[in-house]
């Protein structure tokens, strides 16, 4: 997650419960367990070293 939507996640909550995450790392955690939720966060997924490296020429 991403300092902007942890950010507007944060202020969300703090309207509605009171209670801001700690991090943007507590907020992703609890996103994918939370099930039927009026409100979830914007998750985005960086892929490092999924695929190959592709070179166009060598050193």
């Amino acid at each position: 997650m991403t300092a902007a939507p942890s950010d507007a996640a944060c202020a969300e909550r703090q309207t509605h419960d009171g209670a801001i995450f700690a991090d943007p790392r507590s907020a992703a955690a609890r996103t994918p367990r939370a099930k039927d939720r009026p409100r979830s966060c914007e998750l985005t997924f960086f892929g490092y070293g999924v695929l190959p490296p592709t070179f166009s020429h060598r050193w």
